[in-house]
């Protein structure tokens, strides 16, 4: 990892994009970025009616879903939660928008237009985009929104950091494109929107040459993924001081090959 240096940003041609789709930059207009924010962190943080993103959950709260990490959460998420959730965001798109690969579907025509789903991709390079230095994570902190999470420095996060970076190197050694965050919003999941914007990423996958790569926990995640052409490489449980997520087997490295 190093510090202070400079990425050439990888150039990529996109393909087409499909009716809805919508690309992501730093010039996309701020109500846009505002409304991908939403439905990231209000998909990744859960309620008690649908599933948290498991492993971000875990290492914010191990017990917010009782005691499987993929359920649904126990009770209303708190404003500590949410608050947890909107940085990680925030963050993970301050560190994916300026390398072209977010983008974010939108359902509707004009007033009634709503954005029911988001993807913060990291596309083909050998900078290692997505492992930015310690002084571009000084810099990404201060562009998310609020005060850094205490739990972003205590042992579940770490050891999730340091699974993910396991996994990251044993199964997309190559040029790859990388999914860092997926998300529906709640009200819009089932709907189809995920599959129509997963679709277009393995586009993205197909027409750079290179495979797909992603990291999930959860049975039903899992099979999300492997109906729209991934497969499960590796199942890494971890640990974190007292606490292990090894839900389903822990985080699963998950790869789409060109197609």
């Amino acid at each position: 990892m190093g510090c202070c240096g400079s990425s050439i940003l990888p150039q990529v041609e996109l393909p087409e994009l499909p009716p809805g789709v919508k690309h992501l930059t730093v010039n996309s207009s701020p109500a846009l970025l505002d409304a991908v924010v939403d439905v990231a962190t209000r998909s990744f943080c859960g309620s008690k009616t649908k599933a948290p993103e498991a492993a971000c959950s875990w290492a914010f709260d191990p017990k917010a879903s009782g005691e499987d990490p993929c359920g649904p959460l126990i009770e209303d998420p708190t404003a500590e939660r949410l608050a947890y959730f909107r940085w990680s965001v925030t963050y993970m798109l301050a560190a994916a928008l300026k390398h072209g690969g977010c983008f974010a579907l939108v359902d509707g025509d004009g007033e009634d237009a709503k954005v029911v789903a988001c993807a913060l991709n990291f596309p083909p390079n050998d900078k290692h985009l997505h492992a930015p230095g310690i002084c571009e994570q000084i810099a990404l902190a201060g562009k998310a929104d609020g005060k850094m999470p205490k739990c972003m420095e205590g042992k579940r996060m770490k050891a999730l950091d340091s699974a993910m970076t396991a996994a990251h190197k044993a199964h997309a050694k190559g040029a790859h494109w990388y999914v860092q965050l997926f998300a529906v919003a709640p009200e819009s999941q089932k709907q189809g929107h995920g599959n129509k914007l997963l679709e277009f990423i393995n586009t993205l996958g197909d027409k750079s040459g290179v495979p797909v790569y992603l990291e999930c926990v959860g049975k039903k995640i899992e099979a999300f993924y492997q109906k729209n052409g991934f497969v499960m490489k590796a199942r890494y449980p971890v640990t974190g001081g007292n606490d292990t997520l090894d839900a389903n087997g822990g985080l699963a490295a998950m790869v789409r090959n060109i197609q």
